[in-house]
């Protein structure tokens, strides 16, 4: 399934794989995740990057600990979209915290 990530032509099927995946659990959901972000389609990494911050805010088990990391790699993105909702990802998650904690 990551070649099939990485060596896809269009994002529809791998779009579908990324946002329908458990990662609650360590393994190979999350290295497709790692596989999306570090695609050469913008669009993939824009919805991977979009699904970390459902991921963020969804509680997913250890994400501090894998997806912290994931987020600060797309900040960095070469793509200003892309770098932009990674932030955001970030900026929301701490007010998120802040006012809910």
């Amino acid at each position: 399934m990551k070649l099939l990530i990485e060596r896809s032509k269009t994002p529809d099927l791998p779009q579908h794989i990324i946002t329908s995946l458990d990662y609650n659990m360590a393994g190979d959901s999350r290295q497709l995740l790692a596989a999306a972000l570090a695609s050469r389609l913008p669009s993939l990494r824009l919805t991977a990057t979009r699904h970390m911050r459902v991921l963020l805010r969804a509680g997913v088990q250890a994400f501090d600990l894998w997806g912290i990391d994931m987020l600060l790699s797309a900040m960095s993105d070469r793509e200003p979209t892309i770098a932009a909702e990674a932030l955001v990802s970030f900026k929301n998650n701490f007010l998120f915290n802040c006012f809910c904690s």
